[in-house]
């Protein structure tokens, strides 16, 4: 599988190949082992040489992250949203944290009705602030959070019901 992921504000090439062991990934040529890795509820474990890794994994509809140890990478897709997945808690209309962090401003109520990427809720996150937007057209039924509230990584903050009409 190759992956473009932004490390640290520069895109790099990730080559991610199943072997009997595990996995050997490749980043920009350098090559790792990675055996035993498990996932499951937004986290993954791995192992590389002697040390176990930990990281969170969050979707959302402007991509996948993984948070690891204060950093943040983000998958860089290059596909149109056309051909883009949909993931599930995105089809639901639940609108998750993708990293732990701060709610510093509720852009919208229960009730109002938004468009697809319409700023819904800003979470600041290592010193910076992240928008989170509406996946679709719809309706805010509920805010799950307030401003001002530490939040984890995968904690639902809002949910939106999808339009009836396209």
């Amino acid at each position: 599988m190759e992956l473009k992921l932004n490390i640290n504000n520069v895109k790099r090439e990730v080559h991610v190949e199943p072997v009997e062991t595990g996995f050997i990934v490749r980043v920009d040529g350098e090559e790792y082992a990675v055996t035993d890795a498990v996932t499951g509820g937004g986290r993954i474990s791995f192992v590389i040489g002697p040390k176990l890794h930990t990281g969170l994994i969050s979707c959302s509809h402007d991509g996948i992250g993984f948070s690891m140890r204060s950093h943040f990478y983000r998958v860089v897709e290059e596909a149109s949203d056309a051909d883009r997945p949909t993931t599930t808690h995105i089809s639901h209309g639940r609108l998750e944290a993708p990293m732990p962090g701060n709610i510093v401003a509720i852009n919208v109520d229960a009730g109002d009705e938004v468009t697809a990427g319409q700023p819904v809720i800003v979470l600041e996150s290592m010193k910076m602030q992240n928008e989170i937007t509406s996946p679709f057209n719809g309706t805010v039924e509920r805010i799950i959070c307030t401003v001002g509230e530490q939040v984890g990584f995968g904690q639902v903050l809002a949910e939106i019901a999808p339009s009836k009409t396209p």
